[in-house]
Parts: structure tokens; C-alpha cells; sequence
């Protein structure tokens, strides 16, 4: 018969055997200036990025309505670079929002796309 060890925890048993997967860096599928890439969401990034941003935020699991709040967006990218795995920092992202927003929004679309999809 097989012993079991006790938790370090004092909770119980431990009867699961722990698994755990390398953390490697991903990196961004596509770059911020690579806009031309999807046309839909370069048009609707440059005519109507509130729809987009709007779109992205319930895409993601979010209220569609988040956007309308200040800095929301450039927080979602850093979650976004998170959850996938992307290297950068807050100040990387809030430069990238600052000086270029529409440009970031589509990244942050097609980079939706590509992971969901």
C-alpha cells in the first residue's frame, strides 16, 4: 500500500501530484505598426476606436462599457501581456498608449484574434 505524505499545510493528505508547465516569455504576434495586417481592424481602429475598444473589452471577458473609463485600456493591455505571457512592463504600455493608442488598440485586436481563434 501506498503512504501518503501530509501537507506541509497541516490541511490533510496531499493525494495530487503537482504539475507545473516552463514559463516561457511569448512574444506579441504582431507589432504595434503592423496595422495594414487585418483591414477591419485597422479601419475600425482609426474611424471608430471607442466601437473597437468597446468590442475587445466584452471579447475579453470584461463590460463592454470599461473603455469609457480613463486608463482602462492601457490596464487590459498589461492584464492582455499577462494572460498570454508577453514580456513589457507598465511603462511599456503606458507609452505605447500615450503615443500611440490606435496603433495599440490593433495590436491588442489582432493579438485577440489570434489567441481566441
Amino acid at each position: 500500500m501506498e503512504k501518503k505524505k501530509a501537507c506541509k499545510s497541516g490541511y490533510g493528505v496531499c493525494d495530487r501530484a503537482v504539475m507545473s508547465q516552463p514559463n516561457t516569455p511569448a512574444k506579441w504576434n504582431s507589432r504595434i505598426l503592423d496595422c495594414c495586417i487585418d483591414r477591419r481592424v485597422c479601419l475600425c481602429g482609426t474611424f471608430c476606436s471607442m466601437c473597437l475598444a468597446c468590442q475587445m473589452a466584452e471579447r475579453y471577458g470584461e463590460c463592454f462599457c470599461l473603455p469609457l473609463l480613463p486608463t482602462t485600456m492601457m490596464m487590459m493591455r498589461t492584464s492582455m501581456r499577462e494572460r498570454y505571457n508577453i514580456p513589457g512592463s507598465l511603462i511599456d504600455d503606458w507609452a505605447v498608449y500615450m503615443f500611440c493608442g490606435p496603433c495599440a488598440l490593433c495590436q491588442m485586436a489582432r493579438e485577440m484574434k489570434h489567441q481566441l481563434c
